[in-house]
């Protein structure tokens, strides 16, 4: 995984991508002391492939949200949104690619 965090005193921004495979993965830890603000999944594979995604569990292949090719989630409290803070897990249908991007406030 190829994670990039910026700091901006309490504010954490890490944004990189990971491989998905067709069990489900991490993509993003629960962050103890610190809350997710903004959070955006795109679907970068390019060749087709279905992502999708759960929240504090196993991901399974179909259930849950689903990213088509070049498709994106976001939650964001700026939009209203509390975006979950448990971990979040991707399935793909085959191998795949997602762009992650977070923001955190640090407790």
């Amino acid at each position: 995984m190829v994670i990039q965090g910026v700091s901006r005193s309490k504010h954490i921004v890490n944004e990189g991508s990971k491989a998905v495979a067709v069990t489900s993965t991490v993509v993003s830890e629960e962050v103890f002391g610190a809350k997710r603000v903004n959070l955006a999944l795109t679907n970068v594979s390019g060749g087709g492939e279905t992502i999708t995604l759960a929240f504090g569990q196993e991901a399974v292949a179909g259930r849950g949200i689903r990213l088509g090719d070049g498709d994106t989630y976001i939650t964001s409290a700026d939009a209203g949104y509390t975006p979950s803070q448990q971990r979040v897990h991707a399935i793909g249908s085959a191998a795949a690619t997602i762009a992650i991007h977070e923001e955190l406030i640090l407790d």
